[in-house]
C-alpha cells in the first residue's frame, strides 16, 4: 500500500504541515498521526493483512518516525530514509526491540551528517533496535537506499 499525505504544501502532497523548512507544526503531525495509524489499522483489518513495514523518505519518514514513537502497535518495522531532526520528542514507553532502519544521505545538505545521527541515537534510547547506515547520496533516493533496504528487510523477514 502506498500512502501519499493530505496536507498541501506549495502544490506537494505531505503528510504533515510545517511552518518552515525544518521547523514542524507539531500539532499538526499529532493529529495527522494519530489519522494515520486509524487508517492504517482500519485497512489491515479491511483487507485482512498484517502490519505493515512503513516506509517514508524525509516526511514520510518523519510520520513514520512519529507512528514509531506514539503508535508503534500500528507497525512491523520502519524503514525512515533521510528523517529531519526538528524537534526533541518525548521519550516514549519502551520500544522493546521495535525495528528500525535509519539511512542517512552521506552528501545530504538539508539533514547535516550531525542530525542525521540523531535519530537512530534516540531511538536507540528509547528501546528500538536500530539499524543506521549511510547511503551515497543527498536528500533523494538513491541506489544505495534500495540496496540497504532490502537487505535489512531480508533479515527482518528471519527474525
Amino acid at each position: 500500500m502506498a500512502l501519499r499525505g493530505n496536507v498541501l504544501e506549495d502544490g506537494k502532497p505531505r503528510f504533515f504541515r510545517r511552518i518552515g523548512k525544518g521547523n514542524f507544526d507539531l500539532e499538526d503531525l499529532a493529529l495527522r498521526t494519530k489519522e494515520l495509524a486509524a487508517f492504517i489499522d482500519w485497512a489491515c483489518g479491511h483487507y485482512k493483512v498484517a502490519r505493515p513495514v512503513a516506509v517514508g523518505f524525509s516526511n514520510g519518514a518523519n510520520i513514520a518516525m512519529s507512528l514509531v514513537l506514539n503508535r508503534p502497535q500500528t507497525l512491523r518495522a520502519a524503514i525512515l530514509l533521510r528523517p529531519m531532526w526538528a524537534y526533541e520528542p518525548q521519550l516514549p514507553p519502551p520500544l522493546a526491540g521495535f525495528p528500525v532502519l535509519v539511512i542517512g544521505g552521506r552528501d545530504d545538505t538539508t539533514v547535516r551528517p550531525e542530525l542525521a545521527e540523531k535519530t537512530p541515537a534516540f531511538l536507540q534510547r528509547a528501546g528500538a533496535s536500530v539499524d543506521f547506515q549511510w547511503a551515497a547520496g543527498a536528500h533523494e533516493v538513491v541506489p544505495d537506499d534500495r540496496a540497504i533496504a532490502s537487505e535489512w528487510l531480508t533479515r527482518l523477514g528471519r527474525m
